[in-house]
């Protein structure tokens, strides 16, 4: 973990924050992350209809 909070110019404390839902990252925090893990915000991010998920449920029977 604090070699990826390293890469994304955050510390390892903040990032262990952030993964445990104590906080949520500024757009600022959230793109750095972004580009460390070489994708974009919009990948990461899934409203609560799953729109950006590449997760689908299946019908129900």
């Amino acid at each position: 973990m604090n070699r990826f909070a390293a890469l994304a110019g955050i510390s390892g404390a903040a990032l262990s924050r952030i993964e445990n839902g104590q906080r949520q990252p500024r757009p600022e925090t959230l793109k750095k992350i972004t580009d460390a893990l070489g994708c974009r915000i919009n990948e990461v991010l899934a409203d609560e209809n799953g729109v950006g998920s590449e997760v689908q449920s299946e019908p129900a029977a």
